[in-house]
């Protein structure tokens, strides 16, 4: 199965000829307000403010077709502007997915449609435009139906709730027949600013039927095969009660044009012949309006949306997204000898990376994982930092005041938070502020006041980041081994059981505070910041001791937890008599310097045995008997091969151990893992197998049968953020510091011949690699001094930030490995 090609005229193009694909093939139109999620079916969400607002239309789970769509009928047939709602199939297809907008063009026997969909960059409207155009040598006739399921609520609806009970839809046109449909969403809690509304203008002139009651519209057939199409003439009962003679105003709720408490439907019928070569167009704009303070909008606002059914300002709105995205896309540039790997990392990974930080990993839960965060946004630094600092400070206000970080936050401080007792988030926060600072030298965060999540007391980011230290360093979370204790949870959620009693230990926590010690003691040195970090120190040393001591085992690798009742489990003698090395503990004792040299060597040779023909496994043994007192993953309750148990997991088996093998200059090994990461090699993950877009980073590939080597979650998954970080920060070794940019490269000779355009919090820099002796830089002809790298202490080559102007040309000679 092959589905298209990549459009390397068009950066982050993607074109599919084969839309009779098994599973979506995902795409997202991303402006500044507003989300379209696409398939090669059409739409499949539109949300404002993903993903917390309002969502305007969605397919449930199961569904495979556009909620919005276009019904074609000529010569008696039935067709349809996307794959597969139609009776009638096409000949050819070719749908193009770009990042200012998806165009999909099919060609009939006598005659072809095209459908171009984009989001406006700045506002909240929705654009579809479709164009039928007679391709034969004959006069035709045509009937055109352009249809949408309105989902109009919040994205999630109470259980006892029906989507529908709190919508008010009416319908009202103009002297050409020009429609408005326009809904109201009001609020169960009866408050006023949570009320919505939305309008969906239809262009086209002239309709002679428009349909509000979806009831009424499909009759007893359903949404993708509704009764209206298919009704006598004589007894059409598509708007039966819609009269163009009457003068409805806009917002009434009139007997004949409106609905209430039941499901609406946007629908209209249009009438009309083509002569050879001629093209009718019909335009749909579905918009967000303002809340108007909870009372009816203004036909005002609808008529401002009114001017996108003219085509020159849906051109002009289609300039300004392909002006955004070329800015984006030159921000930061590879130009290596591997033609697919930079057309991938120029475009696709900026674009994806905008995408989680929208989609916030896809839960429409209003919540955000605070791990989850800190990881993606230091994937985004690169591309744009004002949103990463508004996250910093929205994690420290939603911190407890004992120092502790809930698993997940809600948008506000005062809204609703998971408080389950994962303990990994304030050692990634400590992390993303240590990275947000090398990047941006935004010294004053540290002196911003925000509050805690249990009281109104405001203190300062540096004080904040003492009790975050604090909290991990206080006896009752120190375990009898000296490892940190995991309470119901690390960065692995599968392992959920192993610390409820409150004795279970975790290795990756454990090297993880090693080196959110080793980061506040760099931030406060550099700053000055005057406080004593002794006992922080002094906890970390021993922690780092109990970790190559105590979870280093006989056969090469660290362990991974010690659970309440003092078993090892992810390790070479397991409850279950298995040998189980996990990935993410052994890479996180390499990156933060914890694991000896000797040690950080068994561990890639242990690594070494987890390479599949999929990638490299998060561990090495699935699990299959039930083991009690670790967590769902070992508790039966997820298959082996699935999700996290035994798997690819990207994000954690193979992210985590680029960053660590690049620490210990294992170029060759780093870049075979780096390629196992990403989608688009079909030697590496053939769509036949995947079943998924090769332009998708997915979060893990799965090994159960029949579905061997199929996606879990496209772009849902830190390994976006990781694979940034990963390329330019750890394989070409381009380090911010809180000084400087420091350079640590760990290049195959493939990639040694490579210029790098980088964007270095708004100056933009030229490097140019090329091989030598030793590691070294030179900047606009001035040789780079020398620092030591905080976690490791390896030497790296050094460039003050006073040396980097902007537009300055960096060598960087790269030592043979």
């Amino acid at each position: 199965m092959k589905s298209g090609y990549f459009d390397y005229e068009k950066q982050g193009g993607y074109t599919i000829t084969n839309p009779n694909l098994d599973t979506p093939y995902e795409y997202n139109l991303l402006g500044k307000d507003l989300l379209i999620c696409l398939d090669q079916n059409g739409f499949s969400k539109i949300q404002a403010h993903p993903p917390e607002d309002l969502v305007l239309i969605r397919r449930e789970n199961g569904e495979k077709y556009s909620k919005w769509l276009t019904f074609i009928i000529s010569g008696g047939k039935k067709y349809c502007n996307f794959f597969r709602p139609g009776n009638e199939k096409p000949l050819s297809c070719e749908i193009k997915f770009l990042p200012e907008k998806a165009v999909y063009k099919y060609d009939f026997e006598n005659f072809s449609v095209e459908t171009t969909v984009f989001a406006v960059l700045e506002g909240y409207d929705a654009v579809c435009e479709v164009n039928v155009a007679n391709t034969s040598d004959k006069k035709q006739d045509f009937d055109v139906f352009p249809q949408i399921f309105p989902f109009v609520n919040m994205p999630n609806v109470s259980a006892w709730d029906i989507p529908y009970w709190y919508l008010r839809t009416s319908l009202t046109h103009d002297e050409k027949r020009n429609l408005t449909f326009y809904s109201r969403l009001m609020n169960a809690g009866g408050n006023a600013e949570k009320r919505r509304n939305v309008c969906c203008n239809f262009g086209g002139d002239g309709a002679v039927s428009a349909e509000y009651f979806m009831e009424r519209y499909i009759g007893a057939g359903d949404f993708f095969n509704p009764d209206s199409l298919y009704l006598d003439k004589s007894a059409y009962r598509f708007g039966e009660d819609y009269r163009f003679g009457e003068d409805y105003r806009f917002g009434d709720m009139g007997e004949n044009n409106s609905v209430a408490g039941f499901q609406p439907v946007y629908a209209a019928h249009y009438m009309f012949s083509l002569n050879p070569n001629e093209t009718k167009s019909f335009t749909q704009v579905f918009s967000m309006l303002s809340n108007n303070g909870g009372e009816i909008s203004t036909y005002t606002q609808v008529e401002e949306k009114k001017r996108l059914l003219v085509k020159n300002a849906r051109d002009g709105e289609i300039g300004k997204l392909e002006n955004f995205y070329e800015k984006l896309f030159s921000l930061n540039r590879i130009d290596s000898d591997d033609r697919e790997f930079d057309n991938y990392v120029n475009a696709f990974l900026p674009l994806q990376m905008r995408w989680v930080i929208a989609l916030d990993r896809g839960w429409a839960t209003g919540m955000r994982g605070t791990r989850d965060a800190a990881n993606d946004f230091m994937g985004a630094f690169i591309y744009g930092i004002a949103d990463a600092r508004k996250m910093l400070l929205h994690l420290f206000d939603c911190q407890r005041s004992d120092g502790w970080f809930p698993r997940q936050t809600g948008n506000s401080k005062n809204g609703v938070h998971d408080l389950r007792g994962y303990v990994d988030g304030g050692v990634f926060v400590l992390e993303f502020l240590y990275e947000y600072l090398c990047y941006t030298k935004d010294f004053g965060i540290l002196q911003e006041k925000v509050g805690y999540l249990d009281g109104e007391r405001k203190e300062s980011v540096a004080e904040h980041m003492i009790k975050t230290l604090r909290y991990y360093a206080a006896e009752e979370n120190v375990g009898e081994d000296n490892l940190l204790k995991i309470r119901e949870g690390d960065w692995f959620d599968g392992v959920n059981q192993a610390g409820l009693l409150g004795k279970g230990q975790s290795v990756t926590v454990s090297c993880q505070y090693c080196m959110a010690v080793k980061y506040v003691e760099e931030i406060f040195r550099h700053t000055r910041v005057n406080a004593d970090l002794s006992e922080f120190v002094s906890v970390a040393e021993k922690v780092a001791v109990a970790v190559r001591e105590k979870a280093f085992n006989g056969s090469g690798f660290f362990c991974g937890i010690k659970n309440d009742v003092g078993q090892w489990v992810f390790s070479d003698n397991d409850p279950d008599g298995k040998s189980r090395m996990f990935a993410v503990p052994n890479a996180f004792a390499v990156i933060s310097g914890v694991a000896t040299d000797g040690q950080a060597e068994k561990v890639f040779e242990n690594f070494a045995h987890m390479k599949t023909d999929t990638g490299y496994k998060l561990f090495a043994t699935p699990f299959v008997k039930k083991l009690n007192l670790v967590g769902r993953v070992a508790s039966g309750d997820v298959i082996a091969g699935l999700l996290g148990n035994y798997t690819v997991y990207n994000h954690g088996s193979q992210g985590f151990s680029v960053r660590a093998l690049a620490s210990r200059k294992k170029a060759d090994f780093a870049d075979d893992v780096l390629m196992w990461s990403l989608p688009f090699d079909e030697t590496r993950h053939p769509e036949n197998k995947t079943k998924a877009p090769p332009y998708a980073i997915v979060n893990c590939y799965q090994d159960v049968a029949p579905c061997r080597h199929r996606t879990g979650f496209l772009f849902l998954t830190g390994t976006v953020a990781m694979l940034v970080r990963n390329i330019y920060n750890y394989i070409y070794g381009i380090r911010p510091t809180l000084g400087g940019l420091a350079f640590n490269p760990c290049l195959t000779a493939k990639r040694l011949n490579s210029e790098i355009k980088y964007n270095y919090n708004g100056k933009t820099l030229y490097l140019k690699y090329r091989a030598g002796k030793n590691t070294c830089a030179t900047v606009d002809g001035k040789n780079a001094e020398y620092i030591k790298d905080v976690l490791t202490g390896k030497p790296l080559a050094f460039i003050k930030d006073e040396l980097l102007t902007n537009g300055s040309k960096i060598i960087i000679t790269v030592e043979k490995q």
